[in-house]
């Protein structure tokens, strides 16, 4: 990725299932971990080996949901898998990123009061589905 933090005007459109979400996203974290562990040993100066492990993508975030679309509220409820993708790009480059399969994972929205926006937290991890767990572009 870039050396620096791209700011939110460098963000796209943010995809969900492939169509431009509805809903007012304010932010988005994408993890991937490579499950690697390094064998770190007395006496030496890097470690001698890793282990392999299982990759993991984790994905958060929150948005504002609008009376005209709870449709991450139906996803939750059905535990049905999400596509979230979005690109990022400024004047040195940017990156494309799709997140297959993702599980999310919210608790039940609701409102401070009267007039109040109503905005939900959400976690989750990628799933293997056919293609894949994550996409990566560089643009």
């Amino acid at each position: 990725f870039p050396s620096h933090d791209m700011p939110s005007s460098d963000v796209g459109t943010v995809f969900v299932d492939g169509a431009p979400a509805t809903f007012c996203i304010q932010n988005l974290n994408v993890t991937v971990s490579n499950g690697m562990t390094p064998s770190v040993c007395l006496g030496e100066l890097a470690p001698q080996n890793y282990a392999l492990g299982t990759a993991a993508v984790e994905i958060s975030g929150s948005a504002y949901l609008a009376d005209s679309d709870w449709s991450l509220v139906a996803k939750k409820i059905s535990q049905a898998p999400v596509m979230i993708g979005y690109t990022a790009v400024n004047d040195s480059g940017g990156i494309g990123v799709v997140v297959h399969g993702a599980q999310l994972s919210f608790p039940d929205p609701s409102s401070a009061g009267m007039d109040q926006q109503v905005s939900i937290a959400f976690t989750g991890s990628a799933k293997s589905v056919s293609s894949g767990y994550i996409d990566i572009y560089w643009i």
